[in-house]
């Protein structure tokens, strides 16, 4: 019965880690691949707003550490 928790626990983690993963993340990918493709959408505007995802896709870096941490009483046990 606890193994059952334990998994059901984890996989809701896991699927919540790989949510914020995504928000980080697609912005950047969205952004590179728009000007990858069309070069004419490489306007100063557009190259500022790409620095700006740049600097929100580094937060993925450092933020599953706070999710699991937080959110998981698994983690927040084996870590304190």
């Amino acid at each position: 019965m606890r193994g059952r928790r334990t998994e059901g626990q984890l996989t809701r983690m896991l699927i919540f880690q790989i949510f914020v993963h995504l928000i980080l993340v697609l912005p950047f990918g969205m952004t590179y691949a728009m000007n990858s493709f069309i070069p004419s959408t490489q306007t100063p505007t557009v190259i500022a707003i790409r620095l700006v995802f740049v600097i929100w896709q580094q937060c993925d870096y450092f933020v599953s550490f706070f999710l699991y941490i937080f959110s998981g009483y698994i983690y927040r046990r084996e870590f304190l």
